[in-house]
């Protein structure tokens, strides 16, 4: 056999040898080897919301096949990661306040924390504070000679007004600048100003005093009247006016009364001068400070130092004006508490507390009236440090206790008093009625018997005529 022979055999047997493969079927209806879907079917599956689903779950399963971090890992990862951040960033931002905080006030809380440390001991006496306070109790030592041409103006005339620290007004003439109102100066040389409750005589000069020393805020601890007398002249207008007219000036409330703090009504009043329409108007806040009577004192310092903190954060600047009835007793008990903390502050552990009284009296003849608001100016003090970063002891808390115990037994008294006086004004107001129906009966028989009388003299007359 010849070679070409021999390789067209090969050829041929090779040929039969080989498998025929299977037709091609269209690539849109099969599936792959390992029954794996098609494009279009992923698509279409897709497209649907299982579809998404599933999609879904299968990358985070070939993901964690891969070692790699599923979605639901991967959020929560970054969840973390961003709370971490923020944590980081307020405690950079507290750190650099911290940072910022002024020597001065750091100064101030070390004495604040050496005074507390020395003053409230386990010996430490309630009762012996209050025993110390009313030792204090003497015949005024002010010059006070520019009040003596003004008495009517004087609502007490056992209290003095200190020439040397006085609010002389503005815009008026040395025989027509009186008002019973003194500065009290705070160690930052913050001001108050403390009056006494306007009178009718001194409504005008109220505001006048008001509108041109600026005060942005007037605070009335008193009522109009208590027990039946007027603590203080009706300065504002009354629930049913808009405004009201006192001299030259026109006080507008330009708001309705809130109830800012507990016992704390607040509202807005605009001050102007009609007769000169070119003055600028003044807005005022008036805050109302209810239930403080006379004497005594409020049960917690919640409100005060509330009040206090509005007062101080005020953007306006000018004085706050404060005033009771007097003037003196919780007007001064009020401002005591800021005037304290500072004092503390200045001078730490060798302050005597009872100081406090003896250097604000020198602003203000006869500040802080009794032992109940003497111990409650410390209790606010003591609150105030406390919320400034001085730790609070049990000797703290025991004087704290001692002034609620104290003021509960004090108001459990007064309630009673105050229930026997409401019953004898009952009795008192049941006599008067029956007095006056018995003078109405005797008045209607004495005229029954007049007219008895003058009906038979008519028919007596009449019958001496027939």
């Amino acid at each position: 056999m010849d070679d070409s022979s021999q390789f067209s055999l090969q050829t041929n047997v090779k040929k039969s040898n080989t498998k025929k493969s299977p037709s091609p079927q269209p690539r849109e209806q099969s599936k792959d080897k390992k029954g794996k879907k098609t494009k279009e079917e992923r698509s279409r599956n897709i497209e649907s919301g299982e579809g998404k689903k599933r999609v879904k779950e299968e990358r985070s399963r070939n993901q964690e096949k891969r070692g790699g971090v599923s979605r639901e890992e991967r959020s929560r990862n970054q969840e973390e990661t961003k709370n971490n951040e923020n944590k980081k960033v307020v405690k950079a931002k507290k750190s650099k306040s911290v940072s910022k905080v002024d020597p001065a006030q750091k100064a101030a809380l070390l004495n604040k924390k050496k005074f507390c440390k020395k003053f409230f001991v386990e010996e430490l006496d309630g009762k012996n504070l209050m025993r110390d306070f009313v030792g204090l109790r003497g015949t005024s030592n002010c010059l006070a000679e520019a009040m003596k041409p003004h008495w009517n103006k004087c609502r007490y005339f056992d209290i003095m007004c200190p020439d040397a620290t006085r609010v002389i007004l503005k815009e008026r003439p040395p025989d027509n600048d009186f008002i019973h109102a003194n500065w009290m100066t705070m160690p930052d040389k913050f001001q108050y100003i403390s009056a006494q409750g306007p009178m009718e005589e001194t409504l005008e000069d109220f505001w006048h005093m008001t509108y041109t020393e600026k005060s942005p805020a007037i605070v009335m601890i008193c009522d109009w009247f208590e027990d039946g007398v007027q603590k203080c002249a009706h300065y504002v207008p009354k629930e049913d006016e808009k405004f009201q007219q006192f001299g030259i000036y026109k006080v507008t409330r330009v708001d309705t009364v809130v109830e800012v703090f507990e016992d704390v009504a607040m509202q807005t009043f605009e001050v102007s001068i009609p007769s000169r329409p070119d003055a600028p108007v003044h807005t005022v806040k008036h805050y109302h400070y209810r239930n403080w009577r006379d004497h005594t004192a409020p049960m917690t310092s919640t409100s005060v130092l509330k009040l206090l903190k509005a007062l101080r954060e005020n953007v306006n600047k000018g004085p706050p004006i404060i005033h009771c009835s007097a003037g003196i007793g919780r007007t001064a008990t009020f401002i005591g508490v800021d005037y304290g903390n500072q004092r503390i502050g200045q001078v730490g552990e060798k302050l005597d507390i009872l100081d406090l009284v003896r250097e604000m009296r020198q602003m203000r003849d006869k500040a802080v009236q009794s032992h109940h608001q003497f111990i409650f100016m410390l209790v606010c003090i003591t609150d105030l440090m406390v919320s400034e970063g001085v730790k609070r002891n049990e000797d703290m808390t025991d004087l704290c206790d001692f002034y609620r115990e104290f003021m509960t037994m004090l108001k459990k008294k007064r309630e009673e008093e105050d229930k026997k006086k409401a019953e004898v004004a009952a009795v008192a107001e049941k006599a008067k009625k029956e007095q006056e129906e018995k003078d109405r009966k005797e008045k209607e028989g004495k005229e029954k018997i007049g007219e008895e009388k003058t009906q038979s003299s008519t028919c007596s007359t009449t019958q001496e005529g027939i």
